[in-house]
């Protein structure tokens, strides 16, 4: 598929969060990827890095949105049937 070109390691890691987004669900997979998953709260006055990490997390879900892997419900992301499938495709679900 042409779109693994256009994805990296961290946006595969943040479209594969979004198969199982419930509070407490696949627990193996976020605690192995907890660097990249925590959430990060970019508020006025939080030091640069923690500026820096939040932007880099908003810019890899709106990326997977724009390419249609992701869709946007209010304020929230869930998992596009295209992102299902490239999944799928890739091996990370059956």
């Amino acid at each position: 598929m042409k779109l693994l070109d256009e994805i990296n390691d961290i946006e595969i890691i943040w479209l594969r969060f979004y198969l199982v987004p419930t509070m407490g669900g696949d627990i193996e997979f976020r605690e192995k990827h907890k660097d990249i998953l925590k959430p990060v709260s970019k508020v006025m006055g939080s030091p640069q890095p923690v500026i820096d990490k939040g932007t880099l997390q908003d810019n890899y879900k709106h990326h997977l949105e724009r390419l249609g892997l992701l869709e946007k419900d209010n304020k929230s992301f869930r998992l596009a049937p295209l992102g299902r499938l490239l999944l799928r495709e890739i091996g990370l679900i059956e």
